[in-house]
């Protein structure tokens, strides 16, 4: 899967100098109107002016401005030009951090949903545009099939993975989960140790987003508060898993690119005596 969005939908427009030349499409809400009546498309349309077409109806799981979507999508220009495309797995957006028209016309589709959206300059790179890529007011339109919605992780996420999976956790008074496979013949860990471990660290649906084959040395005074807290329950030479929620993560802000937000993450460590 493509992580996490497409360059050219980053909300953060890129600037050119006065001295860059840029194409100028001079496009606007009346374009995309002219364009679906010269190709007989009926459209519906969001209060701020993306048009949409939905041509095959998904679930009832739909995303809202907060959500993450995974989508399968090519991006046009008015005239037919592909200007960009993700692979056959999708791409993972950030609902927040997107061009707006995309994140409007999106919410409209839902799970395993098919269609089209127009959006006009205004919502998406206006009279900035992005040098080398999307000319200056430039309506886009996206082929999009949305292959999951991703909603903000808690807790209860935790508790339904245990269930689907038939697995027995134990909880501590913060909200880690935690596996004990191996409790370890070594000295017990302390939160102020250095401790080396291999790991593999995925999120809930098991896309590995980290992992330390040959063990990595850690000072557990220096990373998230649920694995620091986590292998304290282990002794040296112990092996599980830890299940942290988002809180003792990487919580509401996520790493960008990397971890989305509100995150539940899985540990599978193995320590080192």
């Amino acid at each position: 899967m493509k992580y996490y969005i497409s360059l050219l939908l980053i909300l953060t427009f890129i600037s050119c100098s006065k001295d860059d030349e840029m194409r100028n499409f001079n496009q606007n809400e009346n374009d995309i109107i002219q364009y679906l009546n010269n190709n007989n498309l009926n459209a519906t349309r969001t209060e701020n002016g993306v048009h949409y077409i939905i041509d095959e109806v998904g679930s009832e799981v739909k995303p809202t401005a907060d959500d993450y979507v995974t989508a399968i999508y090519t991006a046009y220009f008015l005239d037919g030009t592909k200007f960009d495309n993700s692979d056959d797995n999708g791409a993972l957006f950030d609902l927040q951090n997107v061009i707006p028209g995309f994140t409007e016309g999106i919410t409209n589709f839902s799970e395993g949903s098919k269609g089209t959206m127009y959006i006009p300059p205004s919502l998406a790179y206006g009279s900035s545009g992005v040098y080398g890529a999307i000319p200056q007011n430039a309506v886009l339109k996206f082929e999009v099939e949305v292959v999951k919605v991703r909603k903000p992780q808690t807790e209860n996420d935790i508790i339904i993975y245990l269930e689907e999976n038939n697995l027995q956790a134990e909880r501590s008074e913060t909200g880690l989960y935690y596996i004990i496979e191996e409790q370890g013949t070594g000295n017990e860990i302390d939160i102020n140790n250095l401790v080396r471990i291999k790991y593999e660290a995925t999120f809930l649906d098991g896309t590995v987003f980290d992992s330390s084959e040959n063990g990595m040395l850690f000072d557990l005074n220096r990373v998230i508060p649920g694995f620091s807290e986590g292998v304290t329950y282990f002794n040296q030479g112990g092996k599980g898993t830890l299940i942290i929620p988002p809180s003792l993560a990487y919580g509401e802000k996520g790493i960008p690119n990397r971890i989305p937000r509100n995150s539940v993450l899985i540990f599978n460590i193995d320590i080192e005596k």
